[in-house]
């Protein structure tokens, strides 16, 4: 449990008198040496020449040293967010980086060595949430020092930091000292408490900084060092992979990867949503041994539930700014091979996902033939279903091909078109299908089939439906047992 704590009773209340005298006393002294022509970060010109600012080369440099970023970086992108007068920036480029700063105000020193050292630093001025892959595209390396506590929303900060960093995000700020306890704690400041600036909102505990880097999407997070009321942080968006040869556990058996929203393998990359994984495997496992991957990057684990037996959840967050269009989820045990992979759609703005209607995978798919086995809904044991409440069936079925997915599958009931909510399966050679059945479909009995491109190519089946009834009294099942994993489905005939 985080907590969230208030301080506006008195200016600076939250440290001892020393140190409120101190911080209150430093920040006094930063704020008129900015008013002189002192700079912020002291810089070296190619020269030998100094523009002097208020924080030394030698305290700059020792912040830097404290983060494990390479001395050669050739052939790596590097983003500075929060640059100031730019010795990040220029230490990095240095290093052979392509480096790109951004800040949310203009500095001019910044610009002068640019022009002096004949930089190649792509200089932005703008805000955070400016910040996108769309605009500026992935990451090797993101420097984000000084910057979290001056931020209204940090969680959401984190999260964009999170969303353009391909390999590692080097995270300083503020902590609060004061915030003694096992849980990790962030106190809150209103208007001028933390040294009398305007634009100091938080003081999280290094634990709580900690665990807010974690949430915002990092895979493998640690702490590097907490002093003087300062903390650093490293995130990694790539956790570290067994080989082939290495792994000894088998694989986890993926069945199912769906929205927790609406039970569907469609997401949106600009909303708060969460995956549902489903897969069954031999050994005991939790949060800390699984591991997850949607492309080429790791998901942090939320919570993992034993459902029955072999039976397993696992939830993640979706990554922020996912890009629109298809993604692979795989899923696995540490020292194991990670599963096969189940597709997952992020629709885009228009909240549409778009697909050729004629594509070589369709072709093949509409020569494959479906056997149908058997048809469940939510309400098989329900002698009145709800008026108000959502009914779901599933459809186990059989078919040679290894590439269906919600989007090539198409699902008829009395000939017409429904939407799948999602496709995954259910053994090495059955599938089932997840659908809604429509509030306007009719009690009484129901004759579905599947099909690929346009082509009918199953059996047909049926189900029946009760009538439907307006009381709250009825409860459904719905995922209950259409979203079970490892049982053997009746067959139908």
């Amino acid at each position: 449990m985080a907590w969230v704590h208030s301080r506006v009773a008195d200016k600076n209340s939250h440290l001892r008198p020393g140190e409120r005298a101190a911080l209150a006393s430093l920040v006094g002294d930063q704020l008129s040496l900015l008013s002189t022509d002192l700079t912020y970060h002291t810089l070296e010109l190619e020269d030998g020449n100094i523009i002097p600012g208020i924080i030394p080369i030698a305290d700059l440099r020792d912040r830097i040293s404290r983060f494990p970023i390479p001395l050669n970086l050739h052939g790596k992108r590097v983003l500075d967010i929060g640059a100031a007068s730019g010795f990040n920036s220029f230490e990095l480029e240095h290093r052979g980086a392509d480096v790109v700063a951004v800040d949310c105000v203009p500095y001019e020193e910044l610009i002068y060595a640019k022009n002096r050292l004949r930089s190649k630093i792509e200089y932005c001025v703008l805000d955070l949430e400016e910040v996108t892959p769309e605009r500026f595209g992935m990451f090797d390396f993101v420097v984000f020092f000084g910057v979290l506590y001056h931020l209204r929303h940090p969680l959401l900060a984190l999260e964009i930091v999170s969303s353009v960093t391909a390999g590692t995000a080097c995270i300083e700020s503020f902590v609060e000292d004061s915030l003694q306890s096992e849980d990790p704690l962030m106190a809150f400041y209103e208007t001028v408490q933390l040294g009398g600036a305007i634009d100091n909102w938080w003081g999280p505990s290094a634990q709580c900084l900690t665990a807010m880097v974690r949430a915002a999407g990092f895979v493998e997070v640690a702490c590097l060092y907490e002093r003087d009321s300062r903390a650093g942080v490293i995130g990694h968006t790539k956790g570290s992979r067994p080989t082939r040869n290495m792994a000894e556990a088998p694989a986890p058996f993926l069945s199912f990867v769906t929205n927790s929203r609406d039970h569907s393998q469609f997401f949106t990359g600009y909303k708060d949503e969460y995956l549902c994984i489903s897969f069954r495997h031999t050994a005991i496992v939790n949060d800390r041994c699984i591991r997850i991957e949607m492309d080429d990057y790791s998901l942090p684990v939320i919570t993992v539930h034993r459902l029955a037996g072999e039976a397993w959840q696992v939830n993640a967050r979706l990554p922020r700014g996912l890009a629109a269009g298809k993604h692979r989820v795989r899923i696995g045990v540490r020292g194991g091979l990670l599963s096969e992979a189940a597709e997952i759609f992020v629709q885009p703005r228009c909240n549409q996902f778009e697909r050729s209607a004629d594509t070589t995978e369709e072709r093949k798919l509409s020569e494959a033939e479906i056997r149908v086995l058997s048809v469940e809904t939510s309400v098989d044991t329900q002698e009145r279903r709800s008026a108000f409440r959502a009914d779901y069936l599933s459809v186990y079925f059989m078919c040679p091909q290894q590439n269906i997915s919600a989007t090539t599958i198409k699902l008829y009931v009395d000939d017409a078109l429904h939407a799948v909510l999602a496709v995954g399966r259910f053994s090495s050679d059955t599938w089932q299908l997840n659908a809604r059945i429509p509030k306007a479909l009719a009690a009484g009995r129901h004759d579905l089939h599947l099909g690929f491109g346009g082509a009918v190519v199953s059996n047909s089946a049926s189900f029946l439906l009760p009538p439907a009834i307006e009381d709250p009294s009825v409860r459904l099942t719905a995922f209950e047992r259409i979203a079970r994993v490892g049982q053997q489905p009746r067959i139908w005939t």
